[in-house]
């Protein structure tokens, strides 16, 4: 199974990560300690990250969502309204569950992860090989391309809210 980091203060919520069968779990304090310990060898990990204020969240989403690519990021928080919930996953959150879940629905939810990592790391690899491309765009054929992207977003809304883009 891939290495688990717990990014938070919880010493209670730690020491029960702990018990997870098959699982290496490390605390991280801050975003700095995660991308250390992910470069020790650069292999996927799954971050559980604890939510505190959303501005130092997103901060340091965004910064391991770049510096960190194998990373697949789960929000630990209770409730997000639809614009909070906007925000994190575009800052780079793959995942949400409560933020103190029990055991088994933790595990239940790693071992998805890990059985489905290369699908869902090719999603991530696709939407950001679209963002590059993206800004190799010539600035002549911009207009259209948002004209096109406007037309889009009116006919298929439902495309937009579910986050597929």
């Amino acid at each position: 199974m891939a290495k688990l980091i717990y990014y938070g203060r919880q010493s209670e919520t730690f020491q029960r990560l702990q018990y997870l069968p098959g699982t290496t779990v490390l605390q991280a304090l801050n975003y700095l300690d995660v991308e250390q310990f992910y470069n020790a060898d650069s292999s996927s990990c799954i971050v559980l990250f604890e939510r505190r204020t959303q501005i130092e969240d997103l901060t340091a989403i965004s910064y391991l969502h770049l510096h960190t690519p194998k990373a697949y990021i789960i929000l630990l928080t209770d409730e997000l309204s639809e614009n909070e919930r906007e925000k994190y996953h575009k800052s780079g959150v793959n995942d949400t569950i409560s933020a103190n879940p029990s055991l088994e629905e933790l595990y239940q939810k790693l071992v998805f992860v890990d059985h489905h990592e290369k699908q869902l790391m090719s999603e991530t690899a696709k939407v950001s090989n679209v963002v590059s491309r993206m800004d190799k765009v010539d600035e002549k054929h911009l207009p259209n391309l948002l004209e096109l992207h406007f037309v889009h977003l009116l006919k298929y809304p439902w495309f937009y809210r579910q986050g597929h883009l």
